[in-house]
């Protein structure tokens, strides 16, 4: 899928326009892609053919003529009896909803090693329990393609790590995806040569994706607004925040920051500034972020400085309840306390274990919950409450952790 233009939200192809979507850019289609959906004409019609078709069209005229003065009718004796009024969006949002969707991160394997490291083990996980508790949608959390990202539109590592691996019935909805570090070519060899390197983030934003699988959506930043507006989801392009990655002064090579379409072809300051319209302008009861990087985490990784100093102050400016992250191939929950001695918080949730993980637990701050090993996050957002289920490969479909957040309110 590609950001439409002007606001006016994401076209899947052959697809009407997407309200829930909102895109901050245009993508772009990497080259050599084909025109999505492709439609063949046919040869010209004859005489006869001509004729017949002006008839069609003149009865169906005809036809809609007649429907359109019975529609008229009807409004005008709704409108004086107060029978079939319609009812106002105030009224159609007033009621309960449930939002149910899966968060998972860090999945996917490859080339040659398409569901190692328990990615299929956790597939098959993710497919039971939305059986059992359908979703509306998953969340990717970036690093959706080891080592380095997609080498082309049709690099064959989508289809085997992504729709090859997740099968299930019940998740054939669809994916909203943020890209991660290595989305992003990292430890890609090449990028600083003349030749350059085959790996780019443009890859896996190319709307022809949609083409071998309909599910994927993924772009840099956009929203995702469901249960008519009173849930919204901020989805966050986290690498370019991250200074390291340009000016890291040690023995780890950053060349691959110049990939073409990557880092350095962005613009962190611009994707604040969006942001904080975006959250100025949301209506939304519930506002959940999702990233690559964490801003606070006690696995291998660690805090992220840049996150913590650029982000959090709009989650706190714009009551944001949760963070919804990976990096960290693990599972966690942490509940940041606000400055200065508040009684507000916001969720840290991390769920990076969708393949290859066993890193240790390297800290404690704000921990409510930490798991090294293979699993995924369910999310169940209600009017008043968001409950977050901890799914593991050795707990099966029983939730290993679970917890509710109250909705933050305004302060």
């Amino acid at each position: 899928m590609a950001s439409g233009n002007g606001g006016q939200g994401t076209l899947l192809p052959g697809h009407a326009p997407r309200s829930d979507i909102e895109g901050w850019s245009t993508v772009p289609i990497s080259p050599g892609a084909p025109t999505p959906h492709a439609f063949a004409v046919g040869a010209p019609d004859t005489p006869h053919e001509r004729s017949a078709t002006r008839s069609r069209r003149m009865l169906m005229v005809g036809g809609v003529l007649i429907v359109v003065v019975l529609i008229v009718a009807a409004v005008v004796l709704a409108s004086e009896t107060g029978v079939g009024k319609p009812i106002s969006a105030q009224t159609l949002d007033s009621g309960p909803y449930s939002v149910r969707f899966l968060a998972v991160g860090d999945w996917g394997r490859g080339p040659g090693q398409e569901g190692h490291d328990n990615q299929t083990a956790v597939a098959q996980l993710m497919g039971q329990v939305a059986a059992v508790q359908p979703v509306e949608f998953v969340v990717s959390t970036g690093d959706n393609f080891y080592p380095n990202g997609l080498t082309s539109y049709n690099d064959p590592a989508f289809t085997d790590t992504f729709t090859k691996a997740y099968t299930a019935k019940s998740l054939q909805v669809p994916w909203h995806a943020v890209l991660g570090n290595h989305d992003y070519c990292d430890s890609a060899p090449g990028c600083n040569t003349t030749a350059g390197c085959p790996n780019s983030p443009l890859h896996q934003l190319n709307i022809s994706l949609a083409n071998l699988d309909p599910r994927w959506h993924c772009e840099r930043s956009y929203t995702h607004k469901t249960a008519s507006g009173r849930v919204e989801l901020f989805f966050i392009d986290t690498s370019p925040f991250l200074q390291r990655y340009y000016t890291n002064a040690g023995d780890e090579d950053i060349s691959w920051r110049l990939c073409p379409g990557g880092l350095m072809e962005q613009s962190w300051q611009a994707q604040l500034l969006e942001l904080e319209r975006h959250l100025n302008a949301s209506t939304a009861e519930w506002k959940l972020a999702v990233g690559h990087h964490p801003s606070y985490s006690n696995g291998e990784h660690g805090n992220n400085s840049d996150i913590i100093t650029n982000l959090e102050p709009l989650f706190w400016r714009y009551n944001v309840a949760a963070y919804f992250v990976g990096h960290d191939h693990n599972l966690e929950l942490l509940s940041v306390p606000a400055p200065g001695g508040s009684a507000r918080s916001y969720a840290v949730v991390v769920s990076g274990g969708g393949s290859k993980t066993n890193r240790p637990q390297v800290g404690s701050a704000y921990s409510q919950y930490y798991h090294p090993d293979q699993g995924f996050v369910g999310a169940t957002v209600t009017q008043d409450t968001l409950r977050l289920e901890y799914y593991t490969t050795k707990g099966g479909e029983k939730a290993a952790f679970s917890t509710t957040i109250k909705r933050p309110t305004a302060s």
